[in-house]
């Protein structure tokens, strides 16, 4: 895997906890930045099957009802 170096401008205390995080983890700065990237990306990259799962889960309604609706209109 080739990789290109980038130039980031981090706050000094974000930066300085970063660094005791790589320390503890006995990893490089460089590291931690990629695994944070990984991590930034796989939570903000979700298909659409993966936004819609549990779309009723703080709904008033119950999920369950909306599909037994659902199907006793098609038998209409």
């Amino acid at each position: 895997m080739t990789m290109q170096q980038i130039i980031a401008r981090i706050p000094d205390d974000e930066l300085a906890e970063l660094d005791q995080l790589a320390h503890r983890k006995h990893i490089s700065r460089a590291k931690a930045m990629r695994d944070a990237v990984r991590m930034y990306l796989d939570e903000n990259s979700k298909s659409v099957n993966q936004e819609a799962f549990g779309l009723y889960k703080k709904a008033p309604v119950d999920g369950l009802q909306v599909q037994q609706a659902l199907r006793e209109e098609w038998g209409k």
